[in-house]
């Protein structure tokens, strides 16, 4: 979803959430904006999808 509202490639949300270089200024801008829109109502990419690692045990 993240990367669908932001107009990127997965690997290039991954390269801006990782603070990894190759990312110009404006995409990395769009990303974050993104993700703050997304944070805003409350949604987070894969929440839900997978147990959690630590109490699945």
């Amino acid at each position: 979803m993240l990367r669908t509202l932001a107009g990127v490639s997965q690997k290039i949300v991954s390269r801006v959430l990782n603070n990894e270089q190759y990312v110009s200024a404006e995409v990395r801008r769009r990303v974050l904006a993104a993700g703050s829109r997304l944070r805003v109502h409350g949604r987070r990419e894969g929440h839900g999808s997978r147990p959690d690692l630590l109490t699945a045990r």
